[in-house]
């Protein structure tokens, strides 16, 4: 096991832990980093999200190896995960692919391939022998096989927590199989449990999950808090016209917008409640509805659709990573659902997304979920209580008849993007930690 420093911080002060991420400092103008020691690492980001591989270049700008990995068989918003010509030469992607079709709404099947990923990772990592191992957005499953089987003395073993993810497992495990599912449930929390008490380090994203690891046993003297973020110069305002608008048929319209991840943990009945207020009301006969997703929720939205005629509710998939900013700059306001059950447990990284894109924020959250928070923070938008479909549509409209105070909304959250998202000085809080 690798030496980490690691700020200590006793269990009793662990929610006034320092972290980083709320108005962090840009490192200076043209300043020159110095690496101390390069190290070969290893980013391990399942999803393949884009901030975990801006992260990745950045590191590997710095004279570190740097070898990103995700799993390629799962259909999900990625970033930009193509080497170009200007990457630096220590970067590499990685992508790691698991036999047959991903099920991924097959409660029981995907465990099981889980698991098959978790060897395969497990495999590619070894054969890297990197000196430090992150892992991000790593199903519960693979990640205790990946921990069994790339533990090697002098590789620090990093868990980046974007998820309490046994926690929405065990709640899911319930509602599918009514015999066994308690049992299911516990094995996965007392799984997480032992895979975070065994990492060398944990980044938790949010302050909140640092009660959680105490009431778990985790010492939280081995955590770091360094809250998500989006790559500004990947994702900014649009400026120009919009050949996205004109292939869609959304010329003349006026767009609402909900782009990425759609489950049902997201509350796809909040959207056909706005489709049908809109259509009601005649002073929004030219807005347009957009939903950019994949999965169970599009499928959801798509019956409800098709059952009462929404014409306003347009449904498509997922778009290439290069053209989001010029998919987010053309909505005049930009929705993000997540259920009352997700609490602290889950933070929508899509909402910094839409902060780089200039644009009004309207979430249905928990208000003590680290995007509410970050929004009023950013005074980048409104919040309504999860699952109230009428204060839910009431905001929307009040909203889309504002377009001053929308267009003041959307200045705001990208100034705030502008002053918290700078990836020099996140990389810095990353590389302290096997410093």
């Amino acid at each position: 096991m690798a030496a980490i420093s690691t700020p200590k911080v006793a269990p009793a002060a662990a929610a006034g832990l320092r972290h980083e991420g709320a108005e962090a400092k840009p490192a200076a103008a043209n300043a020159t980093h110095v690496v101390s020691k390069p190290r070969k690492i290893v980013v391990h980001d399942y999803a393949g999200h884009p901030f975990q591989v801006q992260l990745s270049r950045k590191l590997a700008s710095r004279g570190h190896e740097v070898h990103h990995l995700y799993f390629s068989a799962d259909k999900t918003p990625r970033g930009a995960l193509q080497k170009t010509p200007s990457d630096p030469a220590t970067f590499h992607v990685v992508p790691v692919d698991i036999k047959g079709e991903f099920k991924k709404y097959n409660l029981v099947a995907r465990v099981r391939q889980e698991g098959e990923y978790g060897r395969a990772a497990a495999e590619v990592i070894n054969r890297l022998a990197p000196d430090v191992l992150i892992n991000a957005n790593v199903p519960v499953e693979a990640l205790r096989v990946i921990r069994q089987r790339c533990r090697t003395g002098g590789r620090s073993f990093v868990i980046w927590l974007q998820d309490i993810l046994s926690v929405g497992v065990s709640k899911l495990a319930k509602e599918k199989l009514p015999v066994v599912g308690g049992l299911v449930g516990q094995y996965f929390l007392r799984t997480e449990k032992k895979t975070l008490n065994a990492a060398d380090h944990i980044v938790c994203i949010t302050p909140d999950f640092l009660s959680v690891l105490q009431d778990w046993k985790v010492d939280t003297g081995k955590c770091s808090v360094i809250e998500n973020w989006a790559p500004i110069e990947e994702i900014h305002p649009f400026k120009g016209e919009s050949s996205w608008r004109a292939e869609h048929g959304l010329v003349g319209k006026r767009i609402v917008l909900y782009s990425g991840t759609l489950g049902l943990k997201h509350n796809p009945g909040l959207l056909v409640a706005a489709a049908k207020a809109l259509a009601s009301d005649h002073r929004f006969d030219d807005v347009v509805l957009v939903v950019v997703a994949e999965g169970m929720g599009a499928n959801l939205l798509k019956a409800e659709k098709d059952k009462h005629g929404l014409a306003n509710l347009r449904l498509m998939g997922f778009q290439p990573y290069e053209k989001l900013s010029e998919i987010l700059s053309q909505a005049e306001v930009l929705l993000a659902v997540i259920e009352k059950d997700a609490g602290i447990f889950s933070v929508p990284s899509k909402v910094l997304s839409y902060m780089c894109a200039g644009r009004p924020v309207l979430l249905s959250t928990p208000t003590d979920n680290l995007a509410t928070k970050t929004v009023e923070r950013a005074k980048a938008g409104t919040s309504v209580p999860p699952d109230d479909a009428e204060a839910f549509t009431r905001a929307l409209l009040e909203l889309l008849a504002d377009p001053t105070g929308t267009a003041e909304l959307g200045r705001n959250a990208r100034a705030y993007a502008e002053r918290t998202f700078d990836i020099e000085t996140i990389a810095d809080r990353f590389e302290t930690i096997w410093s």
